[in-house]
């Protein structure tokens, strides 16, 4: 039965190792798994909050302060066009039409572990300073908006 515990990469008599990240996650191994089963692990990072909220609000100071929100009037409209623009998209065929749409992926948490999001983060920051002539987070760095919301969904 699967279950969901975090671990940290640790070292245990010169050995590498994943341990228990605390005692709660060491006791639902205990009961979930029997001593000596092989084990099939997906292992991602869990997203890291601030970085959420520094790209929410760096989008909002882009549109809000640069000629990109002549284009786009909300961060949910940059958002998805930096996703599309990136590469960050499904294709979808109208089956009556053959038209072809590309859907923007999803950054939420669930769909996007730390390592893409992180690596989407980066790519965007630079589509934005390249598009802008500015290195958007000279928008939100020292701003109460840098760690305190800025959030859309």
């Amino acid at each position: 039965m699967p279950c969901t515990v975090f671990m940290r990469l640790g070292r245990v008599s010169g050995l590498d190792v994943l341990v228990p990240d605390m005692g709660e996650d060491h006791a639902t191994l205990v009961e979930s798994v029997r001593a000596g089963a092989l084990l099939k692990c997906e292992i991602t990072q869990p997203r890291r909050p601030k970085r959420h909220k520094l790209y929410w609000a760096t989008l909002r100071n882009v549109v809000a302060s640069t000629a990109l929100g002549d284009t786009f009037p909300t961060t949910t409209h940059l958002h998805k066009s930096l996703l599309l623009t990136l590469g960050y998209h499904s294709t979808v065929h109208n089956l009556v039409t053959g038209e072809v749409f590309l859907v923007p992926d999803s950054t939420s948490w669930a769909r996007m572990d730390e390592t893409t999001f992180s690596e989407y983060l980066d790519r965007a920051f630079a589509t934005l300073a390249d598009a802008t002539g500015i290195d958007p987070l000279t928008l939100t760095r020292g701003t109460a908006d840098a760690t305190n919301g800025g959030m859309e969904a």
